[in-house]
């Protein structure tokens, strides 16, 4: 079964679903590498190009259409997603974060606090010969640990944090912040 049978069989997916489905199929067939199963394959297309495109698929319904079963389906759509390039992997700033979690006040600390990161990378990169600066995690412990530490630092001492405070926040807590995180 190819694409378009599955996608007709199973009903009301939209063109552009079964469109990038298609092209998904065209590239991992062109590719010897990704060694597709020619059932589980066009499913795992359309699982994907549904997954990049936000549209809901009933994953066992879909494999049940071509008569796939749903073990042998995961290790197909991992190699079509390789094979396309999705990343699956999102990668966010401090920010970004800091404006998604309502803490727009944290937003200067948590950048301080990340360049402070990023020198003392570039110093273990020194000696390792190697850099990683752009860790996925490093927006998400800054911003934990900014947070905390502010908020208790805040109630402590019934105040709102001066620029003092939190130039000695971000000292005092840079080595905390690095630790656990490879580099």
């Amino acid at each position: 079964m190819d694409v378009k049978q599955i996608a007709a069989h199973y009903g009301g997916l939209p063109r552009q679903v079964v469109a990038r489905a298609q092209e998904n199929w065209r590239l991992t067939s062109a590719k010897k590498s990704a060694a597709l199963d020619q059932f589980a394959g066009p499913v795992a297309c359309i699982l994907v190009a549904a997954r990049a495109l936000n549209e809901t698929v009933d994953k066992k319904r879909l494999a049940k259409c071509a008569g796939v079963s749903l073990r042998s389906l995961e290790p197909n759509v991992r190699k079509v997603m390789d094979a396309v390039g999705v990343r699956s992997v999102v990668q966010t700033s401090p920010a970004a974060l800091c404006i998604k979690f309502g803490c727009e006040a944290l937003t200067e600390i948590v950048n301080r606090v990340f360049d402070e990161y990023r020198v003392y990378l570039g110093q273990v990169a020194a000696t390792n010969r190697r850099k990683k600066a752009k860790h996925p995690l490093g927006p998400n412990a800054f911003y934990n640990v900014c947070g905390q530490q502010g908020s208790h630092q805040r109630t402590a001492r019934g105040e709102k944090k001066d620029e003092k405070l939190k130039e000695q926040m971000v000292s005092s807590h840079a080595a905390q912040l690095t630790v656990g995180i490879e580099t």
